[in-house]
């Protein structure tokens, strides 16, 4: 406030300030009831969304900072009026301003201090479970100064009665509000609007992950439909609608079902308690004898590059004539029997437990339509689970043949197969449009080489999806271009911007390393790991037990994985190709310089030549750890993740969205 006198601070700043002191307040007021965390969580919600407008319209004290035209002005004007009156009203003035009889909020009596409220403050005095938000940019510390400066307000407020029905009006009404604000930005700021949002909401997702905190935002999220108000009617939805709300109840979901929480853990959410009942393992657990396959199905993983997928009918009552067209994808598993100290069975018990937990929160994460939507993947159905141990099985192990059963998507004829992308990445070059030989109209059934722009959209729709995933705490720990699928039809375009994320197998929670499935080495696979991975798959199963309990996989090695896949999709050949190794003759010699080769000129000077600066800007992110270095020094947990969050957004997800080719 030094540049700039409190006398010449701009009209529209003034309010803006109100409306952030108003949020302030009711956010920071005592005595809410527990039940009602939902609320002070929406308000601080649109408390944001106000924020992260302001910063993208460049708010600040001098008018002349403000980008919105000058219609859009006198729009903005009246909805930071309409804010402010609301918010400072609610609860203990009438329209005329004057105190109603029986007010809702009254002044706390402790609140005569001058030191501002912290969030810690009022998480303590609501639960030790309350909802925390990412820290807010500068631009709301300088707008409670100014109102601070030249208002008197109370230091707290304080719960004095509750009426469910005003307070609900009262959110949908500045919601509306804030979703009418995005009608005075132009295109551009409607997109770094956005992007800031979906940045905020993943910044929500780490800092949460209580049943508690996770319920809470799922319920302030989805409560409320913006009332249609008479002047000010948005004429779209805000993008992003409905994703944070989705986000949570996955992430709450998957919290119950790793823990074995009851379902009246989430009995605030009927949504999800249903989903809860449905989480059975043994439900999960589908019969073969309940399937047809059209493929044989592989009897061992032995000599295998890439993992087999086989096409079936699963007829799920039992019944022929309800039949649903799947792929199964499969992976086999040596499990110890004995150790010291314990019987067979009790040590087989064990070393499995933590196996069919790790497989119904997968399925949990992957069955239902939102989740698939969000991370780009199939509906998986459940899965299979048989024991193939034979004469040959090593002495003192089990064998397992699990096989993860996946509905196709509808819309194609239930004979087409799913195409990996490594697959067309195999295929000899063709033009985008052939000509079909009967009537000589364009077909793109056969399209093999995307644009330029659809193979740019393509990139973003994986990094989008891992950024999804990575938001809920799961690890995928298996992408690579044999685990991105297409169902390839008449509208190319489409296709490629909607790819299938597979090979979740060895996919997991973040906080559960004890969940993890130990890998092999595979030449196939090695290239898309990180040369530290590589490095531990090639241990025996001492040395990784004993490396996992200090340096397990992390995020950072996902988005190397993505950093591959994008320089396949760049160069549009196997990486295998990329760097002429003989899939067939490999070993860890010749996967493990993979990182190095891949950031070196060679490749890289492809890469810029095919998409351009901002493609081989992205890809060296993606490989180099996305460059954290002093940034994460010292962090650790939620902290460290947060940071990564931000560096994956900004470096990858958000110059992959401004690509233009």
């Amino acid at each position: 406030m030094a540049e700039i006198t409190l006398a010449a601070v701009s009209l529209s700043f003034q309010l803006f300030a109100g409306c952030i002191q108003g949020y302030q307040l009711l956010s920071d007021a005592a005595a809410l009831p527990r039940e009602y965390e939902y609320v002070r969580v929406r308000i601080k919600a649109e408390q944001h969304r106000l924020l992260d407008w302001a910063c993208v319209a460049q708010m600040a004290e001098s008018e002349e900072s403000l980008v919105v035209g000058r219609a859009g002005k006198a729009m903005l004007l009246d909805v930071l009026e309409q804010q402010h009156n609301l918010l400072y009203r609610f609860g203990r003035f009438d329209s005329r301003l004057k105190p109603v009889a029986r007010p809702l909020l009254r002044e706390a009596e402790d609140g005569c201090g001058s030191s501002p409220i912290t969030t810690a403050q009022v998480g303590a005095e609501t639960s030790a479970l309350a909802v925390e938000f990412p820290a807010s940019p500068g631009l709301l510390k300088r707008a409670l100064s100014y109102i601070k400066a030249t208002r008197t307000i109370p230091a707290r407020l304080r719960w004095a009665a509750w009426d469910k029905k005003q307070v609900e009006q009262l959110l949908s009404e500045i919601k509306a509000l804030n979703d009418f604000l995005t009608e005075v930005l132009n295109k551009d700021q409607a997109e770094q609007l956005m992007e800031l949002q979906i940045r905020t909401h993943y910044g929500i997702m780490q800092l949460n992950s209580s049943i508690t905190q996770l319920l809470s935002i799922a319920q302030a999220e989805s409560l409320l439909q913006p009332l249609v108000l008479a002047k000010l009617a948005p004429k779209s939805p805000p993008a992003g609608a409905g994703e944070l709300a989705s986000l949570a109840r996955m992430k709450a979901l998957n919290v119950a079902v790793s823990e074995g929480l009851p379902t009246d853990s989430v009995a605030n959410d009927p949504e999800l308690a249903r989903c809860l009942e449905q989480a059975d393992v043994d439900a999960f657990q589908l019969q073969k004898s309940d399937f047809i396959f059209v493929d044989d199905i592989p009897r061992q993983a032995n000599g295998v590059l890439e993992d087999v997928r086989t096409e079936a009918v699963y007829y799920h009552t039992g019944s022929r004539s309800a039949e649903i067209y799947v792929w199964v994808e499969w992976r086999f598993e040596t499990l110890v029997l004995a150790s010291a100290g314990q019987g067979a069975e009790d040590a087989h018990d064990a070393s499995g437990r933590w196996q069919i937990r790790r497989l119904a929160a997968l399925v949990t994460l992957l069955k239902h339509g939102k989740s698939t939507r969000l991370f780009n993947a199939a509906q998986c159905l459940g899965y299979l689970r048989e024991d193939i141990s034979s004469e040959a099985t090593r002495k003192g192990t089990r064998d397992y043949r699990y096989g993860f059963v996946f509905a196709k998507p509808r819309g194609f004829d239930s004979g087409t197969r799913p195409t990996s992308l490594r697959e067309l990445l195999s295929r000899p070059s063709t033009c985008n449009i052939t000509t079909s030989p009967t009537n000589q109209t364009p077909h793109h059934a056969q399209t093999t080489q995307p644009s330029l722009t659809d193979r740019a959209a393509l990139a973003l729709a994986l990094a989008e999806s891992l950024g999804r995933l990575h938001a809920v705490n799961w690890l995928h720990k298996g992408l690579r271009s044999h685990n991105v699928l297409f169902f390839l039809g008449d509208d190319a375009q489409s296709t490629w911007r909607q790819p299938i994320i597979s090979g979740f197998e060895l996919a997991r929670p973040q906080g559960e390393p004890s969940w993890t499935s130990p890998g092999w080495p595979n030449p196939a696979h090695d290239l898309y790991k990180h040369p530290r991975v590589q490095a531990d798959s090639g241990r025996n199963a001492g040395e990784s037990e004993q490396k996992s309990r200090s340096e397990c996989y992390s995020k950072e090695y996902d988005i190397y994985a993505l950093g591959v896949v994008l320089v396949e999709i760049a160069c549009w050949q196997p990486v295998h190709a990329i760097l002429r190794i003989d899939l067939e003759q490999a070993g860890l010699r010749d996967t493990m310089p993979a990182k190095r080769r891949l950031m070196e000129a060679p490749v890289l000077e492809q890469v810029r030549f095919h998409m351009g600066d901002t493609m081989c800007h992205v890809i060296k992110a993606c490989l180099g750890g996305l460059d954290l270095g002093e940034q994460v020094a010292g962090q650790v947990g939620i902290e460290r993740d947060l940071s990564l969050q931000e560096r994956f957004y900004s470096e990858v997800v958000q110059k992959l969205r401004s690509l233009r080719v």
